[in-house]
Protein backbone atom coordinates (compact mmCIF):
# COMPACT_ATOMS: atom_id res chain seq x y z
CA UNK A 1 0.00 0.00 0.00
CA UNK A 2 1.56 3.28 -1.09
CA UNK A 3 1.27 6.10 1.45
CA UNK A 4 0.65 8.63 -1.33
CA UNK A 5 -2.69 7.02 -2.17
CA UNK A 6 -5.18 9.78 -2.84
CA UNK A 7 -7.43 9.03 0.11
CA UNK A 8 -4.81 7.87 2.62
CA UNK A 9 -3.57 10.07 5.46
CA UNK A 10 -0.72 9.29 7.83
CA UNK A 11 -0.62 11.95 10.51
CA UNK A 12 -3.81 13.93 11.07
CA UNK A 13 -5.68 11.13 12.80
CA UNK A 14 -4.85 7.77 14.31
CA UNK A 15 -6.28 4.64 15.87
CA UNK A 16 -6.15 6.27 19.30
CA UNK A 17 -8.80 8.80 18.25
CA UNK A 18 -11.41 6.03 18.35
CA UNK A 19 -12.88 3.93 21.15
CA UNK A 20 -13.66 0.41 19.94
CA UNK A 21 -17.03 -0.84 21.19
CA UNK A 22 -17.26 -4.30 19.63
CA UNK A 23 -16.07 -6.38 16.72
CA UNK A 24 -18.68 -6.73 13.97
CA UNK A 25 -16.77 -8.68 11.36
CA UNK A 26 -13.49 -10.46 10.67
CA UNK A 27 -11.88 -11.77 7.51
CA UNK A 28 -8.55 -13.16 6.39
CA UNK A 29 -7.02 -9.73 5.92
CA UNK A 30 -9.06 -7.31 7.99
CA UNK A 31 -11.18 -6.71 11.07
CA UNK A 32 -14.20 -4.41 11.27
CA UNK A 33 -15.24 -2.91 14.60
CA UNK A 34 -17.97 -0.61 15.80
CA UNK A 35 -16.22 2.41 17.26
CA UNK A 36 -16.85 5.93 18.54
CA UNK A 37 -14.78 9.00 17.74
CA UNK A 38 -13.42 10.34 21.03
CA UNK A 39 -14.08 14.01 20.32
CA UNK A 40 -17.22 14.09 18.15
CA UNK A 41 -18.97 11.01 19.56
CA UNK A 42 -19.76 9.84 16.04
CA UNK A 43 -20.37 6.10 15.73
CA UNK A 44 -18.37 4.61 12.87
CA UNK A 45 -17.21 1.31 11.43
CA UNK A 46 -13.44 1.03 11.84
CA UNK A 47 -11.90 -1.35 9.31
CA UNK A 48 -8.35 -2.44 10.07
CA UNK A 49 -6.47 -3.98 7.13
CA UNK A 50 -3.27 -5.86 7.98
CA UNK A 51 -0.82 -5.02 5.20
CA UNK A 52 1.53 -7.88 6.02
CA UNK A 53 -1.22 -10.32 5.00
CA UNK A 54 -1.73 -8.79 1.56
CA UNK A 55 0.12 -9.75 -1.59
CA UNK A 56 0.89 -7.16 -4.24
CA UNK A 57 -2.38 -7.75 -6.07
CA UNK A 58 -4.47 -7.25 -2.92
CA UNK A 59 -2.53 -4.10 -2.03
CA UNK A 60 -3.43 -2.72 -5.45
CA UNK A 61 -7.06 -3.62 -4.77
CA UNK A 62 -6.89 -1.80 -1.43
CA UNK A 63 -5.47 1.24 -3.18
CA UNK A 64 -8.32 1.08 -5.71
CA UNK A 65 -10.88 0.78 -2.90
CA UNK A 66 -9.62 3.81 -0.99
CA UNK A 67 -9.27 5.98 -4.08
CA UNK A 68 -12.74 5.06 -5.34
CA UNK A 69 -14.53 5.54 -2.03
CA UNK A 70 -12.69 8.83 -1.50
CA UNK A 71 -14.05 10.15 -4.79
CA UNK A 72 -17.74 9.20 -4.52
CA UNK A 73 -20.65 10.27 -2.36
CA UNK A 74 -23.77 8.22 -3.07
CA UNK A 75 -26.49 6.97 -0.71
CA UNK A 76 -26.18 3.39 -2.01
CA UNK A 77 -22.40 3.14 -1.59
CA UNK A 78 -20.79 2.93 1.83
CA UNK A 79 -19.25 6.28 2.74
CA UNK A 80 -15.56 6.55 3.58
CA UNK A 81 -15.10 9.19 6.27
CA UNK A 82 -11.34 8.95 6.64
CA UNK A 83 -8.40 6.62 6.17
CA UNK A 84 -4.92 6.53 7.63
CA UNK A 85 -1.92 4.25 7.85
CA UNK A 86 -0.36 3.18 11.13
CA UNK A 87 3.18 1.83 11.23
CA UNK A 88 4.20 -0.75 13.81
CA UNK A 89 7.55 -1.06 15.48
CA UNK A 90 8.61 -3.94 17.68
CA UNK A 91 11.55 -3.62 20.01
CA UNK A 92 13.09 -5.90 22.59
CA UNK A 93 14.74 -4.13 25.52
CA UNK A 94 17.39 -5.87 27.62
CA UNK A 95 18.23 -5.10 31.26
CA UNK A 96 15.05 -3.06 31.48
CA UNK A 97 13.97 -2.18 35.03
CA UNK A 98 10.38 -1.84 36.19
CA UNK A 99 10.74 1.93 36.21
CA UNK A 100 12.04 1.81 32.64
CA UNK A 101 9.00 -0.21 31.60
CA UNK A 102 6.65 2.21 33.34
CA UNK A 103 8.34 5.16 31.70
CA UNK A 104 8.04 3.65 28.23
CA UNK A 105 4.44 2.63 28.80
CA UNK A 106 3.47 6.10 29.96
CA UNK A 107 5.33 8.01 27.27
CA UNK A 108 5.45 5.96 24.09
CA UNK A 109 4.10 2.44 24.24
CA UNK A 110 0.66 1.45 23.04
CA UNK A 111 0.89 -2.13 24.22
CA UNK A 112 3.28 -4.45 26.01
CA UNK A 113 3.42 -7.91 24.49
CA UNK A 114 5.31 -11.10 25.15
CA UNK A 115 8.59 -11.65 23.35
CA UNK A 116 7.33 -15.03 22.16
CA UNK A 117 4.57 -13.29 20.20
CA UNK A 118 7.17 -11.22 18.40
CA UNK A 119 9.34 -14.27 17.77
CA UNK A 120 6.41 -15.97 16.09
CA UNK A 121 5.92 -12.98 13.78
CA UNK A 122 9.48 -12.80 12.47
CA UNK A 123 11.91 -15.35 11.11
CA UNK A 124 14.62 -13.91 13.28
CA UNK A 125 15.28 -11.21 15.83
CA UNK A 126 18.39 -9.61 14.43
CA UNK A 127 19.80 -7.19 16.94
CA UNK A 128 22.93 -6.52 18.90
CA UNK A 129 23.25 -10.14 19.98
CA UNK A 130 22.30 -11.72 16.67
CA UNK A 131 19.77 -14.08 18.25
CA UNK A 132 17.67 -16.16 15.95
CA UNK A 133 14.07 -16.22 16.99
CA UNK A 134 14.23 -19.75 18.45
CA UNK A 135 17.39 -18.99 20.41
CA UNK A 136 15.98 -15.69 21.67
CA UNK A 137 12.86 -17.36 23.01
CA UNK A 138 15.00 -19.86 24.85
CA UNK A 139 16.91 -17.08 26.57
CA UNK A 140 13.95 -15.04 27.78
CA UNK A 141 14.41 -13.89 31.37
CA UNK A 142 12.58 -11.43 33.59
CA UNK A 143 14.88 -8.60 32.59
CA UNK A 144 13.71 -8.83 28.98
CA UNK A 145 10.67 -6.81 28.03
CA UNK A 146 9.13 -6.66 24.59
CA UNK A 147 7.36 -3.50 23.46
CA UNK A 148 4.98 -2.92 20.58
CA UNK A 149 4.48 0.61 19.30
CA UNK A 150 2.17 2.06 16.69
CA UNK A 151 3.18 5.35 15.12
CA UNK A 152 1.71 7.59 12.45
CA UNK A 153 4.14 9.17 10.03
CA UNK A 154 7.00 9.67 12.46
CA UNK A 155 10.05 7.78 13.64
CA UNK A 156 11.14 10.20 16.38
CA UNK A 157 9.96 8.01 19.26
CA UNK A 158 12.27 5.20 18.19
CA UNK A 159 15.21 7.58 18.03
CA UNK A 160 14.42 8.82 21.53
CA UNK A 161 14.29 5.27 22.89
CA UNK A 162 17.84 4.59 21.83
CA UNK A 163 18.95 7.11 24.45
CA UNK A 164 16.61 5.90 27.21
CA UNK A 165 16.88 2.12 27.22
CA UNK A 166 19.23 -0.49 25.91
CA UNK A 167 17.57 -2.14 22.90
CA UNK A 168 18.35 -5.65 21.77
CA UNK A 169 16.34 -5.29 18.57
CA UNK A 170 14.18 -2.87 16.66
CA UNK A 171 11.93 -4.26 13.93
CA UNK A 172 9.53 -2.44 11.64
CA UNK A 173 6.32 -4.04 10.43
CA UNK A 174 4.28 -2.81 7.45
CA UNK A 175 1.53 -1.93 9.87
CA UNK A 176 -2.13 -1.41 9.10
CA UNK A 177 -4.42 0.77 7.09
CA UNK A 178 -7.50 1.96 8.94
CA UNK A 179 -10.63 2.90 7.02
CA UNK A 180 -13.22 4.93 8.91
CA UNK A 181 -16.61 4.11 7.36
CA UNK A 182 -20.18 5.08 8.10
CA UNK A 183 -21.78 2.60 10.48
CA UNK A 184 -24.90 0.79 9.25
CA UNK A 185 -26.93 -0.43 12.21
CA UNK A 186 -29.17 -2.59 10.02
CA UNK A 187 -26.44 -5.19 9.54
CA UNK A 188 -25.98 -6.83 6.16
CA UNK A 189 -28.34 -8.34 3.63
CA UNK A 190 -27.26 -11.88 4.52
CA UNK A 191 -28.45 -11.41 8.11
CA UNK A 192 -31.64 -9.83 6.79
CA UNK A 193 -32.36 -12.92 4.66
CA UNK A 194 -31.59 -15.23 7.59
CA UNK A 195 -34.09 -13.34 9.75
CA UNK A 196 -36.87 -12.99 7.18
CA UNK A 197 -36.31 -15.89 4.83
CA UNK A 198 -37.40 -15.11 1.28
CA UNK A 199 -38.55 -11.52 0.98
CA UNK A 200 -41.69 -10.19 -0.63
CA UNK A 201 -41.31 -9.42 -4.30
CA UNK A 202 -41.83 -5.68 -3.87
CA UNK A 203 -38.97 -5.59 -1.33
CA UNK A 204 -36.69 -7.51 -3.69
CA UNK A 205 -37.55 -5.01 -6.42
CA UNK A 206 -36.71 -2.08 -4.18
CA UNK A 207 -33.37 -3.64 -3.27
CA UNK A 208 -32.62 -4.23 -6.97
CA UNK A 209 -33.48 -0.62 -7.69
CA UNK A 210 -30.96 0.58 -5.12
CA UNK A 211 -28.32 -1.96 -6.13
CA UNK A 212 -28.63 -0.78 -9.72
CA UNK A 213 -28.12 2.81 -8.61
CA UNK A 214 -24.92 1.83 -6.80
CA UNK A 215 -23.62 -0.17 -9.75
CA UNK A 216 -24.21 2.81 -12.03
CA UNK A 217 -21.62 4.72 -10.01
CA UNK A 218 -19.14 1.84 -10.29
CA UNK A 219 -19.85 1.60 -14.02
CA UNK A 220 -19.22 5.32 -14.53
CA UNK A 221 -15.84 4.96 -12.79
CA UNK A 222 -14.98 1.78 -14.75
CA UNK A 223 -14.82 -0.22 -11.52
CA UNK A 224 -15.83 -3.86 -11.15
CA UNK A 225 -16.59 -5.06 -7.63
CA UNK A 226 -15.90 -8.81 -8.04
CA UNK A 227 -17.28 -9.74 -4.62
CA UNK A 228 -20.94 -8.75 -4.67
CA UNK A 229 -22.83 -10.89 -2.16
CA UNK A 230 -25.37 -10.31 0.64
CA UNK A 231 -22.60 -10.09 3.26
CA UNK A 232 -21.13 -7.11 1.40
CA UNK A 233 -24.42 -5.25 1.10
CA UNK A 234 -25.21 -3.25 4.22
CA UNK A 235 -28.53 -1.83 5.40
CA UNK A 236 -28.92 1.60 6.96
CA UNK A 237 -31.51 0.41 9.48
CA UNK A 238 -34.27 -2.06 10.18
CA UNK A 239 -37.30 -0.03 9.08
CA UNK A 240 -39.31 -0.44 5.89
CA UNK A 241 -37.51 2.50 4.26
CA UNK A 242 -34.09 0.90 4.75
CA UNK A 243 -31.34 2.08 2.41
CA UNK A 244 -29.06 -0.49 0.79
CA UNK A 245 -25.33 0.27 0.63
CA UNK A 246 -22.71 -1.65 -1.34
CA UNK A 247 -19.56 -2.16 0.75
CA UNK A 248 -16.24 -4.04 0.90
CA UNK A 249 -14.47 -3.08 -2.31
CA UNK A 250 -11.38 -5.02 -1.27
CA UNK A 251 -11.34 -7.08 -4.49
CA UNK A 252 -12.44 -4.28 -6.80
CA UNK A 253 -10.33 -3.06 -9.69
CA UNK A 254 -10.43 -0.64 -12.57
CA UNK A 255 -11.48 -2.25 -15.85
CA UNK A 256 -12.18 -0.19 -18.95
CA UNK A 257 -14.47 -1.31 -21.81
CA UNK A 258 -12.77 -3.89 -24.00
CA UNK A 259 -10.34 -4.92 -21.25
CA UNK A 260 -10.41 -8.21 -19.38
CA UNK A 261 -9.28 -9.48 -15.99
CA UNK A 262 -7.99 -12.94 -15.14
CA UNK A 263 -7.55 -13.11 -11.37
CA UNK A 264 -9.76 -15.72 -9.72
CA UNK A 265 -11.38 -13.99 -6.76
CA UNK A 266 -14.69 -13.62 -5.00
CA UNK A 267 -16.98 -15.91 -3.02
CA UNK A 268 -17.79 -19.25 -4.71
CA UNK A 269 -21.59 -19.07 -4.37
CA UNK A 270 -21.62 -15.71 -6.17
CA UNK A 271 -18.78 -16.17 -8.67
CA UNK A 272 -19.58 -16.26 -12.38
CA UNK A 273 -18.80 -19.53 -14.20
CA UNK A 274 -16.14 -17.89 -16.37
CA UNK A 275 -14.22 -16.94 -13.20
CA UNK A 276 -14.63 -20.43 -11.77
CA UNK A 277 -13.26 -21.86 -15.03
CA UNK A 278 -10.14 -19.63 -14.95
CA UNK A 279 -11.23 -17.74 -18.06
CA UNK A 280 -10.69 -14.06 -18.63
CA UNK A 281 -13.71 -11.92 -17.78
CA UNK A 282 -15.19 -8.44 -17.81
CA UNK A 283 -17.79 -6.47 -15.84
CA UNK A 284 -20.50 -9.04 -16.52
CA UNK A 285 -19.21 -11.06 -13.57
CA UNK A 286 -20.93 -8.48 -11.36
CA UNK A 287 -24.18 -9.03 -13.27
CA UNK A 288 -24.02 -12.74 -12.49
CA UNK A 289 -23.61 -11.90 -8.81
CA UNK A 290 -26.64 -9.59 -9.00
CA UNK A 291 -28.64 -12.49 -10.46
CA UNK A 292 -27.62 -14.80 -7.62
CA UNK A 293 -28.57 -12.14 -5.06
CA UNK A 294 -31.96 -11.59 -6.72
CA UNK A 295 -32.64 -15.34 -6.76
CA UNK A 296 -31.66 -15.59 -3.09
CA UNK A 297 -33.96 -12.71 -2.17
CA UNK A 298 -36.90 -14.35 -3.91
CA UNK A 299 -36.21 -17.91 -2.69
CA UNK A 300 -34.36 -17.52 0.60
CA UNK A 301 -31.36 -19.50 -0.68
CA UNK A 302 -28.74 -19.20 -3.45
CA UNK A 303 -29.40 -21.10 -6.70
CA UNK A 304 -26.18 -23.10 -7.00
CA UNK A 305 -25.02 -24.65 -3.70
CA UNK A 306 -21.53 -25.97 -3.06
CA UNK A 307 -18.73 -25.62 -0.53
CA UNK A 308 -15.91 -25.18 -3.03
CA UNK A 309 -15.36 -23.57 -6.40
CA UNK A 310 -15.41 -26.99 -8.06
CA UNK A 311 -18.70 -28.01 -6.44
CA UNK A 312 -20.40 -24.73 -7.34
CA UNK A 313 -19.21 -24.94 -10.95
CA UNK A 314 -20.43 -28.53 -11.19
CA UNK A 315 -23.87 -27.46 -9.93
CA UNK A 316 -24.02 -24.61 -12.44
CA UNK A 317 -23.05 -26.86 -15.35
CA UNK A 318 -25.54 -29.58 -14.40
CA UNK A 319 -28.50 -27.19 -14.04
CA UNK A 320 -30.87 -26.96 -17.00
CA UNK A 321 -33.22 -24.46 -15.38
CA UNK A 322 -33.27 -22.15 -12.41
CA UNK A 323 -34.20 -24.17 -9.30
CA UNK A 324 -37.14 -22.06 -8.13
CA UNK A 325 -39.35 -23.56 -5.48
CA UNK A 326 -42.57 -24.35 -7.37
CA UNK A 327 -44.81 -22.79 -4.73
CA UNK A 328 -42.74 -19.62 -4.73
CA UNK A 329 -42.56 -19.62 -8.52
CA UNK A 330 -46.34 -19.61 -8.82
CA UNK A 331 -46.48 -16.37 -6.82
CA UNK A 332 -43.79 -14.46 -8.70
CA UNK A 333 -44.35 -11.98 -11.47
CA UNK A 334 -43.06 -13.45 -14.76
CA UNK A 335 -40.65 -10.57 -15.25
CA UNK A 336 -38.87 -11.33 -11.98
CA UNK A 337 -38.21 -14.89 -13.14
CA UNK A 338 -37.01 -13.73 -16.53
CA UNK A 339 -34.73 -11.18 -14.91
CA UNK A 340 -33.02 -13.99 -13.00
CA UNK A 341 -32.76 -16.04 -16.17
CA UNK A 342 -31.15 -13.23 -18.14
CA UNK A 343 -28.69 -12.37 -15.38
CA UNK A 344 -27.77 -16.01 -14.75
CA UNK A 345 -26.88 -16.94 -18.29
CA UNK A 346 -23.83 -19.20 -18.26
CA UNK A 347 -22.66 -17.54 -21.47
CA UNK A 348 -21.44 -14.04 -20.59
CA UNK A 349 -22.15 -12.88 -24.15
CA UNK A 350 -25.85 -13.66 -23.65
CA UNK A 351 -25.94 -12.36 -20.09
CA UNK A 352 -27.44 -8.94 -19.45
CA UNK A 353 -24.87 -6.18 -19.53
CA UNK A 354 -25.02 -3.46 -16.93
CA UNK A 355 -26.45 -0.98 -19.44
CA UNK A 356 -29.25 -3.40 -20.36
CA UNK A 357 -29.97 -4.15 -16.72
CA UNK A 358 -30.00 -0.49 -15.73
CA UNK A 359 -32.04 0.80 -18.67
CA UNK A 360 -34.77 -1.78 -18.12
CA UNK A 361 -34.63 -1.12 -14.40
CA UNK A 362 -35.44 2.55 -15.03
CA UNK A 363 -38.09 2.07 -17.68
CA UNK A 364 -40.83 0.75 -15.36
CA UNK A 365 -42.17 1.67 -11.90
CA UNK A 366 -40.33 -0.21 -9.18
CA UNK A 367 -43.62 -1.08 -7.49
CA UNK A 368 -44.77 -3.00 -10.55
CA UNK A 369 -41.88 -4.91 -12.10
CA UNK A 370 -38.13 -5.12 -12.44
CA UNK A 371 -37.66 -6.08 -16.04
CA UNK A 372 -40.12 -5.37 -18.83
CA UNK A 373 -40.79 -6.66 -22.37
CA UNK A 374 -39.60 -10.23 -21.84
CA UNK A 375 -42.01 -13.09 -22.45
CA UNK A 376 -42.55 -15.43 -19.53
CA UNK A 377 -41.38 -19.01 -20.01
CA UNK A 378 -42.59 -21.88 -17.85
CA UNK A 379 -40.16 -23.13 -15.22
CA UNK A 380 -39.01 -25.99 -17.42
CA UNK A 381 -37.91 -23.49 -20.05
CA UNK A 382 -35.93 -21.24 -17.74
CA UNK A 383 -32.66 -22.46 -19.19
CA UNK A 384 -29.47 -20.90 -17.98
Amino acid sequence: MEPESKGLKTAEEGEGDYIVISEVGRGSFSTVSKAVHRQSGQVVALKQVHLSRLNRHLKNCLDCEINFLSSVNHPNIIRLLNSFQVFKFFCVAVNCTDSDADMLSNKYVVDIVDIIDIANLHLSICGRFGYTCRYAVGLVVDTFICLQVQLTATYKYCLIWLHEVELMSLLQDEGCVFMVLEFCDGGNLAAYIRRHGRVEEHIAKRFMQQLGAALKILHSHHIIHRDLKPENILLSGTQDDVVLKVADFGLSRSLHPGDYAETVCGSPLYMAPEVLQFERYDGKVDMWSVGVILFELLNGRPPFPGRTNVQVLKTIKSSTYLPFDQVILSRLHPDSVDMCSKLLSRNPVKRLSFSEFYSHRRSVPVCFRIYADIKYHQASANAI
